[in-house]
């Protein structure tokens, strides 16, 4: 492979204006080659071995035939030239109006070439100003170790390929540009690096945008745990209230005033209560679009149990026949999203479902080659209300008997925080089908498809009166 070093070099030092070089170089030639072709003939005619017409003859048929190969020889050179300076020409212009910044470095590290764009970047006005320079000087000093290691990891390994490396720059002036790095290395048959051609990306807008949104989110959790703590504790004081002015209704003292402290207090607890749960469900609603933790292998089946068990009182009192796959499949996840992504599903099954008969389904359909977990809850209620079928995803939105209208805002945040997807539909009553991926960033290797068990289907999950 040439190195590319050679190819800048040499579109930078040829260009059109060098042609009438070339072609002096060509008369000269013919010169040249007219003197030793007269040198050669008067030779033999100073040696009687020939006349001179045809020392004459010789002489101009050889210079012709000189003429004309040197000619055609000329034309060619000259139009591959200038093909040449051509195409190397579009590539430098290319290169140079480039929108981000290209550069190549010699085995040691040390910049050769820097685009336009590049010098720009940097704050500098002429390549040789840079030129020379280690890379690594002009890499922000708090993050120079990282890019010396990761280099010194490639370039150990031979790797070629370097990518996705986001650090700081210094301008000349001293200010700071954020970039993402994507560098070639070449080596030689030692294995040593040869050279490095790389783009560097400017980023710093969207590292701006992301860290106000980093911020956002800090500051939504710490709202959101705020909330939860300096409204439910004295949630919790008036809940104890009225707990005791419901003991106390019934005390002789104030049997007369009983009807009314109890039903003031009936009140008390159930605003308390709606209130309490509103916060519950903000906290849960803040906290299912961040990063799990906790992950492990979650055996979905055994949360699903969890949730019906839960929900055994409604269950029970309504007579609802629960039908569960037998295999749910295992998912890499955090065991409380799972829990929170089922128990707001089989909560609104359940709530909004009268059906003489009610059912609710909970179906594991798989897993895709993608590593992708499919899910199917439905059931037989009077399904989805149209005015909010295109919104029911949406924070506070919700029907006519719904209440905060966060669930399955939960459930959705749950299902694209591990890069799944979420659908919902009205089919003989509401249908949610969903994705959930496996949590795991840092590898690529996705599990085998795995089909659901079959030979057991069902399960037959309804509690025992």
């Amino acid at each position: 492979m040439k190195p590319l070093s050679r190819l800048f070099g040499s579109s930078r030092k040829i260009n059109l204006k060098s042609l009438p070089h070339y072609r002096a170089i060509f008369i000269w030639i013919f010169v040249v080659s007219q003197v030793a072709t007269i040198s050669i003939e008067g030779y033999y005619l100073a040696m009687g071995q020939e006349t001179v017409a045809s020392f004459i003859l010789d002489a101009l048929l050889l210079s012709f035939i000189a003429g004309g190969l040197l000619y055609m020889a000329y034309l060619l050179v000259a139009r591959v030239l200038s093909a040449y300076i051509e195409e190397n020409g579009m590539f430098e212009d290319l290169v140079n109006n480039s929108p981000d910044s290209i550069y190549y470095l010699d085995g040691d590290g040390r910049v050769n070439w820097v685009n336009g764009t590049g010098l720009e970047t940097f704050g500098y006005a002429e390549l040789e100003s840079v030129r020379g320079r280690r890379f690594a000087e002009l890499v922000h000093p708090h993050d120079r170790e990282q890019i010396l290691a990761a280099f010194d990891v490639a370039t150990g390994a031979r790797k070629r390929v370097t990518e996705g490396l986001t650090f700081r720059m210094l301008r000349h002036e001293g200010a700071v540009v954020w970039v993402e790095l994507h560098a070639h290395t070449v080596y030689d048959e030692n294995g040593e690096p040869l050279e490095t051609v790389g783009v560097l990306r400017d980023i710093t807008t969207r590292k701006k945008y992301e860290d106000a949104l980093e911020r956002a989110n800090t500051e939504l959790e710490g709202y959101a745990h705020t909330v939860s703590h300096d409204l439910k504790n004295p949630l919790a004081k008036v809940m104890l209230a009225g707990g005791g002015i419901l003991q106390l209704g019934g005390h002789p003292e104030i049997e007369a005033a009983s009807d009314t402290i109890l039903l003031l207090a009936e009140e008390v607890m159930a605003s308390a209560e709606k209130a309490n749960s509103l916060v519950e469900d903000l906290l849960s609603l803040a906290e299912s679009g961040q990063s799990p933790s906790g992950v492990r292998r979650v055996d979905v089946a055994e949360k699903v149990r969890e949730v019906l068990a839960d929900e055994g009182g409604e269950i029970t009192g309504k007579g609802v026949e629960v039908l569960v796959d037998s295999d749910m499949g295992k998912v890499i996840a955090a065991p409380t999203h799972v829990y929170q992504l089922f128990s707001n599903l089989v909560r609104n099954a359940i709530k909004y479902n009268d059906s003489a008969k009610p059912f609710i389904e909970i179906r594991y359909q798989g897993c895709e080659n993608g590593g992708g977990h499919r899910y199917q809850v439905h059931d037989n209620g009077p399904g989805i209300p149209v005015e909010i079928a295109d919104k029911v995803f949406t924070p506070f939105v919700r029907g006519e008997t719904g209440e905060t209208g966060i669930g399955l805002s939960i459930v959705e945040k749950i299902v694209r925080a591990y890069g799944g997807s979420i659908e919902a539909r009205n089919n003989d009553g509401a249908r949610f089908e969903f994705t959930l991926k496996d949590w795991d960033p840092g590898s690529k290797a996705r599990p085998k498809r795995k089909e659901p068990d079959v030979t057991n289907r069902w399960v037959f999950a309804s509690p025992t009166p």
